[in-house]
């Protein structure tokens, strides 16, 4: 006896003239919906039913928890309007079109700055700003493509407009007063981004657009998903409880990392990090009491993010102050 959905999905395919449809692997099984289907439409409409292909479940992560599979009855997932709070709709759009419909794909609302990180691989790749991996080189007509479909602008621009990376954004947004009006953030952000090189030439009015769509979106993301170690604030001052209790060896180690960032004229992420790996640290107790002064002097907390980015993002004079009140 055919099934309802199977009698369903034929009247549709009838009226609207299907050429293809995907449907879940619960209607793919043997003598399932998708062959009641395909039956009827063959002996009673007298038509080809349209070409199609089973996919798998979306399953949904929260604090690194497969919860189980996105379904609507019981609500498990995000919705759309959840998602483009904290990342911009093409990001989802390039995930679904690229991957392997048969393969189960998972997404979390706390990694999204990872979902972006490959969407905006994507988009360096397409525009030929980045040279694709060995690995990258067997399926890059597939990224091109993906990314190409996954656009709601058209037509799309000839040339890359500005891309602000998404943990840049969640630094600047967390390195910046919050009292700022949007236009004030927006100059603040950019003279920023010019001062640590991360933008070396004029914007235009999409790339504007796209650092403050992002700036809202890392905003969402830090206030409503973001992982205890990505929420961070700037001591405005440092505590003296703080400063008398750094180690020796913290102290010597903070030392060293003040004369190297002195030296460093390009104030920039890879600069500084290279300034940090100058910082010799013999054993693994060394290098976490060194990294545990650093998070303590700026953020009041001995663990967090990549620190550097940040680091950046506050500036040399603040940075080369703050050491040195903290070794004072």
């Amino acid at each position: 006896m055919a099934s309802s959905r199977g009698v369903e999905w034929v009247g549709v395919w009838y009226t609207l003239q299907v050429d293809f449809e995907p449907y879940g692997k619960d209607h793919a099984m043997p003598g399932g919906s998708r062959d009641s289907a395909v039956e009827i439409a063959k002996s009673v409409y007298g038509i080809n039913s349209p070409l199609g292909t089973w996919y798998e479940w979306v399953g949904y992560v929260v604090n690194g928890k497969d919860v189980g599979d996105m379904g609507s009855s019981d609500f498990i997932g995000f919705t759309p309007r959840e998602w483009v709070e904290v990342a911009e709709p093409e990001v989802l759009r390039y995930i679904y079109i690229f991957h392997e419909p048969t393969k189960r794909l998972t997404f979390s609302l706390d990694s999204i700055y990872q979902y972006v990180d490959i969407y905006d691989r994507a988009e360096r790749l397409y525009y030929g700003v980045d040279k694709p991996s060995p690995k990258e080189k067997d399926y890059l007509d597939l990224i091109i493509k993906s990314y190409e479909y996954a656009q709601l602008r058209r037509p799309l621009p000839k040339e890359m407009p500005f891309q602000l990376p998404y943990l840049h954004a969640v630094a600047l947004i967390q390195t910046l007063p919050q009292s700022l009006s949007e236009d004030e953030l927006m100059e603040r952000v950019i003279k920023r981004l010019r001062e640590t090189k991360v933008l070396t030439k004029d914007l235009d009015d999409l790339s504007r657009e796209r650092i403050k769509s992002r700036l809202v979106r890392a905003r969402n993301w830090v206030n409503k998903y973001a992982p205890e170690t990505y929420r961070i604030r700037v001591l405005e001052e440092l505590p003296e409880s703080i400063r008398s209790s750094l180690t020796d060896v913290q102290r010597s180690k903070l030392n060293l990392l003040l004369q190297e960032l002195e030296k460093v004229d390009v104030w920039s992420e890879d600069n500084i990090k290279e300034a940090m790996k100058r910082v010799p640290r013999e054993d693994k107790s060394v290098e976490r009491a060194f990294f545990e002064a650093a998070y303590l002097v700026f953020f009041g907390k001995p663990s967090g993010p990549r620190i550097a980015p940040y680091l950046a993002m506050l500036g040399k004079d603040f940075v080369i102050n703050r050491l040195r009140d903290a070794l004072r």
